[in-house]
């Protein structure tokens, strides 16, 4: 359940602005803090963006008529 959660989380970010979300999968590949790196590149920590994912669960915005959760389509 974990692991779902958390992609559920991750295609989330990705959906919300896929430019901050590459840098900070960039950021965090060079070793970078994540907590420093997702305050410098979202400009607030990460629990207000999972606070923002929650929201958006409850009310049903981030979910499809089957009740899924859209994520970014994979980009190779």
């Amino acid at each position: 359940m974990f692991y779902r959660q958390s992609m559920l989380l991750v295609g989330w970010l990705k959906a919300q602005d896929e430019a901050r979300f590459r840098q900070l999968v960039l950021a965090v590949q060079d070793n970078a803090d994540f907590q420093i790196a997702f305050w410098d590149i979202y400009g607030q920590g990460p629990a207000t963006q999972l606070a923002g994912f929650f929201d958006d669960v409850q009310s049903n915005t981030a979910f499809n008529d089957n009740g899924a959760i859209q994520a970014a389509p994979a980009k190779p």
